[in-house]
């Protein structure tokens, strides 16, 4: 059984910033608060919906700051964000970021059919979520 916790990179910083300042409990109760934890892939706990256990969220701040159990019940993932996407036009290869394909995308909205469009900026807004769950 595979256990993470995700957390937003602002939240991940502000555990992190508690753990620096030998603030333990408030990292748990942040990690607690703000996670989303999976189990096999599973979302279990979402952040206004129900809590993860405690001995969750402190496993997985200790394995953090490097003080954990030898085996853990979760680990905290880090967040990761897609920096460049590549996409090829008739003119060749683009490098863009998420940004930078929204504006791109808009700025075809007069050539680019309306369901193409659509799938497209669902596309986004899923990598938008998947990047920094809230």
């Amino acid at each position: 059984m595979k256990s993470i916790i995700r957390l937003s990179h602002a939240d991940l910083n502000e555990v992190k910033r508690c753990l620096a300042l030998d603030q333990k409990i408030k990292a748990v109760k942040h990690c607690r608060n703000h996670g989303h934890h999976y189990i096999d892939g599973i979302e279990q706990c979402a952040p206004g919906l129900t809590k993860m256990s405690l001995r969750a969220a402190k496993h997985a701040v200790e394995h953090l700051a490097g003080n954990g159990t030898r085996n853990p019940e979760a680990v905290i993932a880090p967040p990761l964000r897609i920096k460049k996407i590549i996409v090829e036009t008739m003119e060749g290869e683009m490098e863009l970021d998420v940004d930078l394909l929204q504006l791109k995308l808009l700025e075809g909205l007069s050539t680019i059919p309306l369901s193409v469009m659509s799938s497209s900026t669902e596309l986004i807004q899923y990598i938008r979520n998947w990047q920094d769950p809230k």
